[in-house]
């Protein structure tokens, strides 16, 4: 079995921000990132997203 990693910009929980700094964001993890969300959420937790839900 191979595990996929999830691609934000499929995900409902996605959103491009107004900030040129942080332009990635997640809904659900409510953050905002200059990489993609599910970078920052395996580098923070080393898991990888939990919440991905497809549009």
């Amino acid at each position: 079995m191979t595990e996929e990693k999830p691609i934000c910009s499929k995900c409902k929980h996605f959103y491009i921000t107004w900030d040129t700094r942080f332009p990635n964001g997640c809904r659900a993890y409510r953050i905002k990132s200059r990489y993609l969300p599910s970078l920052e959420v395996l580098r923070a937790t080393g898991k990888g997203c939990l919440v991905f839900e497809k549009k």
